[in-house]
This record gives C-alpha cells, structure tokens and sequence, in this order.
C-alpha cells in the first residue's frame, strides 16, 4: 500500500522540516537541535497574502517511561503583520511629510537665492513673481 501511495506521488512521512519550507525555520530549528537552546526566526510567508511570522523554537524535554529525557521541540508560531503593516505606514506617512514640506521649501529658496543674487536691485519685481508662483491658476483663467 504504501508503495502504491509513494509512486501515486503522495509524499513519504518524514520530519517536520519538509512540511516547514522556509530557510528561516529549517535554519533555526537546526541550531535548536544542535544547541538546545532557544532560538528565533522571522520569516515572510507569501500564501495565500504575505504574513510576517515570527517562530520561537524552544527545546523541551519529555521524561520517558525508563526514566530518561526525549529531546522534543516547541515551535510557536506569532503573526506580526499587524505591526509590521502598522510601521510600513508609519515610515510612508513620514516620508510622504518630508516630501511635502521639502517641495515649498525648495521653491522659497530659489527666491531668496534670486533676490540676494540677479534681483537684487529690483525687489517689488520678485515679490511680485513669488506671490504669482504661490496662488494656484486654474485651466482656462487668464494669467
């Protein structure tokens, strides 16, 4: 039967790291094996929307029946989309600020480097150039 299933194309029953596909766990569960200590791991899961997870991998030992220790591992497994998506819009609404504050600043320094340099002399002719800049035209008004 089970050679029937294999060549079906069912997969073999095997360790946890084959149905665990990322890097990231099979890295860190490999370090906990070894190490017995606590690891972490952050991955991005793209099925079926992109997810960031963040695995703790903890050993635990499980006394046995003949009074020894089976080395097991617990795997807990956090979302952290909401707060990755949370700090996404954060550094969007910081930059679409500095992009907003950047523009008008730009234009006001051309004026000022264009009255202390070419119109130095004729002041009123500047002025009367930013305040033209500034108010918005709208298609098919004069001016």
């Amino acid at each position: 039967m089970r050679r029937g299933a294999a060549r079906a194309g069912a997969a073999p029953q095997r360790t946890g790291q084959f149905a665990l596909r990322s890097p990231e766990i099979i890295t860190a569960l490999r370090e906990a094996i070894a190490t017995t200590e606590t690891r972490r791991a952050t991955y991005l899961d793209h099925v079926p929307v992109d997810r960031w997870m963040e695995l703790i991998i903890t050993p635990v030992p499980v006394p046995t029946l003949f009074g020894g220790a089976d080395k097991c591992m617990l795997m807990t497994f956090h979302d952290q989309t909401p707060l990755r998506r949370v700090e996404e819009m954060r550094a969007d609404s910081s930059a679409n600020a500095s992009h907003e504050l950047r523009t008008p600043l730009a234009a006001l320094s051309g004026f000022i480097d264009t009255l202390q340099g070419p119109a130095k002399d004729d002041a009123q002719g500047a002025a009367s150039a930013f305040w033209a800049s500034c108010t918005p035209r709208r298609p098919g008004w004069p001016g």
